[in-house]
């Protein structure tokens, strides 16, 4: 269908260009690469990307901003994936905030549209033109159930049919008996190379290096070179199994070796053949494979940074596992029981994908789950996939007991409030807050949980747009949170602990926007009271939110007219994000941000210029090294901030 779009949009006299993702060469800073040439009289380009859920979010978003960001000619891409979700999400808003027009489609299988029969007759009738079989077709396979449900599967089952025919056997019929069959006739050919001298290793072997391909995709040679030897594949020599994959498979790119065995469903059936104890006995099948994954991915600490083969290798083991239970009964699971952060290099799109594997435990999803970094624009689409799916798991491991339900409907407010989500999080938060209500009067342990996702539930209800709810929420944190305070005020450490998280409870509740100016200055000033009384000498402790309380007391200044006033707690605020984020840049960087961004606009009030401009120049800087790791998240708001400063040279 890309094809036949691409030939249509070629008539149409757009230029037209696959783009195919660089994960084949050594990672390295990005650069901006210029865009392909269009010709002289046409329309504009059309850019395919294929695979697109499998290029790194950053990645994906990077090539976007090229894109967009270079004028003309006119710009058409299209971006086409196996999974429909766990990936998108980043990446369209990213677009959207460069003022692209998005749409997007899922496709149903063509099966569910044409008659698979007539799809098969169709199929069979050309391969057999082209392999020259005039015999008449026999009684085609049952294509009924899941295994023809694309047209892939229905086109290998005509050319297995068409072949067997050519050779006078009898036709595989089930979906696992036409790939056993069509990889059967791979291997003869490997056999044929070896038998014309043209290549030296076995056929054994050789499998072993099409696995290995199938599972990383094509690598530099000294990249391919280590896979070969985590696998024992040729020991002693494992580059004369490369040259010699290299003469059945040629690279498309030249400095690469290891080209993967297409389509991918034959490379993941091949995966899943050579897996003893399958379905059916495979004559593929080897022993050899059983512990292939764990070889693959035994890394020491830090030795897989910068190697871009394991993303694909364990995205391509997951797909396999999809259609093949004991691939993921006796690979995938073992693999990621042992392994659960792998996952962290496979994507969103990866992690989605593994809550439609049914035979993968719960406990491992709710394992993988709980390891997943709080927040990731990498993960968090398919983070919230795998909360979802596991919740249900959850609350009955939970059981009768009320603060131990709560928390499950915490964790998923926390993923589906990360993916923007706000509506679906404010559901679960409620159910929270229901809990720990009924809860609270039993004792301050529940009293402390209730008062913390009250706060949370205050700023969740806030981007939600509920600034009611959202202020009633805060004000009742605060006031639990005094009254443990309170309460403790003899037990210096649990005291120091309540007026921390009171002092967070503050901050957020000065920046309440149904909260009346003057109040809202009165709680800003008590919530830096607080914080200066836990504070001891020159440091700030990472409990203790002054920084927040004195970026609001501005803010409160600002709001009341007092505009030079306001000045000195974000000057003051601004000092102490500055130490933060020198300690700790990815946690405190967009704290950072905002208050640069909030004093750059109270100095330029001011008539401050000169001043605003050195501030605004420095959250620039930090933008950029947001935008680095994140650009689908941050581009926009670094382009906002590059026109703020050069408005105010």
């Amino acid at each position: 269908m890309a094809e036949e779009f691409a030939r249509e949009s070629r008539d149409a006299g757009w230029t037209v260009f696959q783009v195919r993702h660089g994960s084949d060469r050594p990672a390295r800073p990005h650069a901006r690469s210029p865009l392909p040439e269009a010709d002289g009289d046409s329309e504009g380009l059309l850019l395919i990307v294929d695979y697109a859920d499998r290029w790194p979010a950053r990645d994906l978003t990077d090539f976007m901003t090229d894109c967009t960001g270079q004028g003309d000619p006119a710009l058409r891409m299209l971006f086409i994936a196996r999974a429909a979700t766990g990936w998108w999400s980043t990446p369209s808003k990213h677009l959207w905030d460069l003022g692209a027009q998005v749409g997007e489609r899922e496709l149903p299988a063509l099966t569910e549209e044409i008659d698979r029969a007539t799809l098969f007759a169709a199929a069979r009738d050309h391969f057999g033109a082209a392999l020259g079989v005039t015999a008449p077709p026999r009684t085609p396979p049952e294509l009924g159930g899941d295994g023809f449900a694309t047209v892939l599967a229905v086109h290998m089952a005509a050319l297995a049919e068409v072949d067997a025919v050519r050779r006078g056997q009898d036709p595989p019929r089930s979906p696992a008996e036409i790939s056993t069959y069509l990889l059967l006739r791979e291997q003869t050919y490997w056999e044929q190379l070896r038998a014309a001298g043209q290549t030296s290793i076995p056929p054994a072997t050789f499998a072993r290096t099409v696995y290995a391909a199938t599972l990383t995709g094509a690598l530099p040679w000294p990249q391919a070179h280590e896979v070969l030897t985590r696998l024992d594949v040729n020991p002693g020599d494992p580059g004369l199994a490369l040259d010699d994959h290299g003469v059945a498979y040629p690279a498309r790119e030249q400095d690469t070796v290891l080209e993967p065995l297409y389509p991918d469903r034959l490379g993941e059936d091949f995966i899943a053949l050579m897996l003893p104890n399958g379905p059916m006995r495979s004559v593929l099948s080897t022993a050899w494979t059983t512990q292939a994954p764990q070889r693959l991915f035994a890394f020491s600490d830090g030795s897989a940074e910068g190697l871009s083969w394991p993303r694909r290798a364990l995205i391509t083991l997951i797909e396999t596992a999809q259609r093949w239970d004991h691939v993921a009964e006796r690979q995938l699971v073992p693999l990621l029981t042992a392994q659960p952060a792998l996952v962290h290099r496979a994507g969103s799109a990866a992690l989605s994908a593994l809550v439609q594997i049914p035979s993968l435990p719960p406990e491992l999803l709710d394992s993988i789950e709980s390891g997943l970094p709080f927040r990731n624009p990498e993960l968090d689409a398919g983070a919230v996939e795998i909360a979802r799916h596991v919740t249900p798991y959850r609350l009955r491991r939970a059981g009768r007991d009320p603060s131990a339900l709560a928390e499950v409907h915490a964790d998923l407010a926390s993923r589906l409030q990360n993916t923007g989500n706000y509506a679906a999080a404010v559901t679960e938060i409620e159910e929270t807050l229901r809990l720990f209500e009924e809860i609270a009067p039993k004792g301050d342990r529940h009293q402390d949980r209730l008062a913390f996702h009250l706060d949370w539930a205050g700023v969740m209800y806030e981007l939600k747009g509920d600034h009611v709810r959202a202020l009633e929420c805060s004000r009742k944190c605060v006031t639990l949170y005094e009254e443990l305070a309170a309460k403790y005020k003899d037990r210096p450490k649990l005291y120091d602990r309540f007026q921390g998280r009171l002092t967070y409870a503050l901050a957020n509740l000065a920046g309440r926007r149904r909260l009346a100016p003057a109040e809202r200055l009165k709680v800003a000033e008590e919530a830096v009271r607080v914080c200066r009384s836990l504070v001891q000498g020159d440091s700030v402790p990472h409990d203790v939110e002054l920084a927040g309380a004195l970026n609001n007391l501005g803010d409160a200044l600002h709001a009341l007219g007092r505009y030079e006033e306001s000045l000195a707690p974000l000057q003051e605020a601004t000092t102490i994000r500055r130490e933060q984020a020198a300690g700790d840049f990815p946690f405190y960087a967009e704290y950072l941000e905002q208050t640069l961004s909030t004093l750059t606009d109270h100095l330029a009030l001011v008539g401050r210029r000169k001043a605003a401009q050195g501030i605004a120049r420095e959250r620039v800087g930090v933008l950029r090294r947001l935008a680095e790791a994140d650009s689908g998240r941050f581009t926009a708001l670094l382009a906002e901030a590059e026109q703020q400063l050069e408005d105010l040279r």
